[in-house]
């Protein structure tokens, strides 16, 4: 009984939404689906997906769907489906970029580490404000990048 009335609940919200919205956001907050006329920013959520309303099958509950209805209907899911395809693949490139980066990020941080030490051992040999300031700007260059220091 409270299923049906869940499913009942939810349709009449999406529904209502739709009389005022133009786009749906369909988000992740927290682990959590939201759903929306506010874009997921505005909340401090993630977008999964978006749909307009034009993007809504018809909804007729009391007569079956006319063959036009059927057919803009089929041709909104094969038109959502390759939107699919093409925002996996573009969040597919986004997060190999992220990698990408990390790992420059990281060399970078390497190679900063390795000049750093040789910053101490100069700085024990020849103690002035040369070195000093040098080790305070590799430090500074570390700090801003975000490296874990040893």
């Amino acid at each position: 009984m409270k299923l049906p009335m869940l499913l009942l609940t939810s349709l009449i919200v999406a529904v209502s939404m739709t009389v005022n919205a133009q786009t749906i956001y369909h988000c992740t907050k927290n682990g959590k689906k939201v759903m929306s006329d506010q874009p997921c920013e505005h909340q401090g959520a993630i977008e999964q997906r978006r749909v307009d309303v034009q993007d809504m099958p018809p909804l007729n509950t009391s007569q079956p769907l006319t063959p036009g209805q059927i057919q803009q209907s089929q041709q909104i899911d094969q038109r959502l489906q390759q939107e699919n395809v093409v925002s996996e693949h573009k969040r597919q490139y986004e997060k190999a970029k992220i990698a990408q980066d990390q790992a420059n990020n990281q060399k970078v941080c390497d190679d900063l580490e390795r000049y750093r030490k040789q910053v101490i051992d100069q700085q024990r040999v020849n103690n002035n404000d040369w070195w000093n300031a040098e080790h305070r700007r590799v430090d500074d260059e570390m700090y801003k990048r975000g490296c874990k220091t040893l």
